[in-house]
C-alpha cells in the first residue's frame, strides 16, 4: 500500500526503502539503481540547505580571519581553528551585519538578535511575530515537496534561557514559517530518530503501525533493523557487489547510531530520560529580571552535551544521506544562553592560537556562576567565553567533516558537502551585542556555486538579508524572490 507521504516524492520507491512494521528506513544512493537518477540530476543537480545557529557571539579579539582572498592569501584565526582540516570547503565572511535592521542601535538584545537572524525582519516587542518566514521556510516552500520533510528543525537546548522580558519564542525558534507562525526545534535525540525512520501519516504524525513499532521497540529492546529485516534480505539479492558492502555498512551505521542514541542520556536505574526543550510557558523562577540570581545545569544525571551535540550530527547526515529532507536548522543552543559549560576544560587564547590547560572551565568569576551568558560579558579577550566559542566551532567543523566523507543519495560521485550550502553564525558580534561584524562562516559550494577556501572583506557593510538573498536566487535558483526581509539586492562576492 502506498503510504500517504509518498505521492509528494517522486523518487521514494521500493529500491530506496526499506520496511516493516510501522518501520520505514530510507537508504542512501546505491549505484544499482542510481543511473535514472543520475541522468536527470545531471542538468539540475539537486541542492541541500543548513543553517547552524550559535548564541552570546564570539570573543571577537580571537575571530577575524588573517590577510583575504583565497586559498594563501588568507589564514584563519585562533578561535577557527578547529576548522583548519576543511579549510577548501570554507568561504569566511566579515563586515556583514544587521546594523541598518536595527536603525543603528549598536547593541540589541539577546531575543531581538535571535529570530531575525533568518528572517532580516524587526521582532515584535511582547508578541510571537516576525516580519515573515525565514529563509529555510522560503526555500521548504519552494523544495519541500520532494521530499517526506519539507525542512527539519533541531538543535541541543537543555534549559530555559531568558528571553530579554519579550515573547520566548523570539529566542528559541530561527526557523519561522510565517510571521507569527515559530518552528520549534528538536532536541530529543531518540524523538528525532524515531521520526526520521518510522512512517508518516498526511499530516506528519505517525500513523498506527508506526506507533505500535515504537512501542514495541521501547517495549523489548528491538532494534529498527529487526521490522526491515525480510526486506533487507530481498534488497542484497538485487544488488551489486559494491553495493552490498554500501547496504551493509549503512545498516551497521545505523545499528551504531540507535545505540548511541539510547546511551545518551541515561538515568537512575536505566530508565531513559528525555531532554525536553523549552516551551512558550516555561517560568523563570530563578531569576529576577535580568539578574542572575542562581542556575543549575539542569540536565539529567548521566547527560553530556558533547556527545548530545556529535549524535544531533550523525542524525542531521542521516536525514540528507538518505534523502528524506534538504533544508535543515540547527540551533547549538537558544539565545541568551545560560547554560553551563563546565564539562569542557578550560582553553588560553593569544593572536598565536590557543592550547588547552588542565582546568575546567568551572572557577567563580565576580560571585557569579559561569554560565555562557556571564562569560560572553566579561569580554571580548575573555579566555572563557572563547573556549565556550571554540566548543561550538568544533560541532560545526565535525557537521563538515560527515557531510566531506557521506556520498549524495542521488549522485554517489558526489560528497554532501559538494550539493550542500551550509551557513553558521551567531546573531551578534561579541560581547557587547554589536549586530555588525558577524562572525559568519560558509562551506561548500553549494552545487559549485560558492567560492571555497575563502576570506571575503567587504568595504562596507553588507546586510545579512543579502546573503540570504543570494542563496536564494543563486543556489536555489528562486529567481522570482526578487527581496528579503531588508534584504534588496544579491552579493555576487559569494560567487565562484
Amino acid at each position: 500500500m502506498t503510504k500517504p507521504w509518498m505521492s509528494r516524492r517522486n523518487v521514494v520507491s521500493r529500491r530506496n526503502v526499506l520496511r516493516g512494521m510501522g518501520v520505514s528506513l530510507a537508504l542512501p544512493w546505491l549505484e544499482t539503481f542510481s543511473r535514472p537518477v543520475r541522468a536527470q540530476t545531471a542538468a539540475a543537480p539537486t541542492k541541500r540547505y543548513i543553517f547552524v545557529y550559535f548564541p552570546n557571539g564570539v570573543a571577537h579579539d580571537y575571530w577575524p580571519a588573517a590577510g583575504s582572498g583565497a586559498a594563501a592569501g588568507w589564514t584563519m584565526s585562533p578561535l577557527q581553528e578547529p576548522l583548519v582540516p576543511y579549510k577548501q570547503y570554507l568561504q569566511v565572511l566579515t563586515n556583514v551585519g544587521q546594523t541598518a535592521l536595527f536603525g543603528g542601535n549598536p547593541n540589541p538584545s539577546h531575543s531581538q538578535l535571535c529570530a531575525p537572524t533568518m528572517t532580516g525582519t524587526v521582532c515584535d516587542a511582547a508578541l510571537p511575530k516576525v516580519g515573515g518566514p525565514s529563509v529555510d521556510q522560503v526555500l521548504a516552500q519552494h523544495i519541500g515537496m520532494q521530499t517526506p520533510f519539507d525542512s527539519l528543525q533541531t538543535g541541543l537546548s537543555t534549559m530555559s534561557s531568558y528571553p530579554d522580558g519579550r515573547d520566548p519564542s523570539i529566542s528559541r525558534s530561527i526557523s519561522w514559517k510565517d510571521a507569527s507562525t515559530p518552528l520549534y526545534k528538536e532536541v530529543n535525540p531518540q524523538a528525532l530518530f524515531d521520526r526520521l525512520v518510522m512512517q508518516l501519516g498526511p499530516s506528519g504524525s505517525a500513523d498506527p503501525a508506526a506507533i505500535a513499532a515504537a512501542q514495541l521497540r521501547k517495549d523489548r529492546d528491538i532494534s529498527v533493523l529487526d521490522f526491515v529485516h525480510e526486506d533487507a534480505q530481498s534488497l542484497q539479492m538485487k544488488l551489486s557487489s559494491s553495493d552490498r558492502t554500501r547496504l551493509s555498512q549503512f545498516m551497521d551505521s545505523v545499528q551504531d547510531l540507535e545505540n548511541r542514541v539510547q546511551l545518551i542520556m541515561p538515568g537512575q536505574s536505566g530508565q531513559m530520560v528525555t531532554v525536553q526543550r523549552p516551551t512558550l510557558t516555561a517560568t523563570y523562577t530563578e531569576r529576577t529580571g535580568n539578574d542572575i540570581k542562581s542556575i543549575s545545569p539542569d540536565d539529567p544525571m548521566g547527560y553530556n552535551r558533547d556527545t548530545h551535540a556529535e549524535v544531533m550530527n550523525d542524525l542531521i547526515t542521516m536525514a540528507f544521506q538518505t534523502d528524506l529532507t534538504r533544508v535543515i536548522t540547527h540551533m547549538l543552543d537558544d539565545a541568551r544562553s545560560d547554560y553551563h559549560y563546565n564539562f569542557l576544560k578550560q582553553r588560553t587564547f593569544s593572536a598565536a592560537g590557543s592550547m588547552e590547560v588542565n582546568q575546567q572551565l568551572a572557577t567563580p568569576l565576580n560571585g557569579d556562576l559561569l554560565g555562557y551568558h556571564a562569560l560572553q560579558h566579561d569580554g571580548d579577550s575573555n579566555d572563557g567565553f572563547a573556549t565556550v566559542n571554540y566548543w561550538l566551532v568544533s560541532k560545526f567543523a565535525s557537521l563538515i567533516d560527515r557531510f566531506s566523507k557521506t556520498p549524495d543519495p542521488l549522485d554517489g560521485t558526489k560528497m554532501l558537502i559538494d550539493t550542500t550550502f551550509m551557513q553558521f553564525q551567531s546573531g551578534m558580534q561579541g560581547s557587547n551585542h554589536e549586530a555588525d561584524m558577524l562572525p559568519i562562516v560558509l562551506a561548500g559550494s553549494g552545487g559549485g556555486l560558492f567560492k571555497q577556501d575563502y576570506h571575503n572583506v567587504f568595504a562596507s557593510e553588507v546586510p545579512l538579508a543579502n546573503v540570504h538573498l543570494t542563496v536564494l536566487q543563486t543556489a536555489f535558483g528562486l529567481t522570482d524572490v526578487t527581496s528579503f526581509g531588508n534584504g534588496t539586492a544579491t552579493v555576487p562576492e559569494l560567487l565562484a
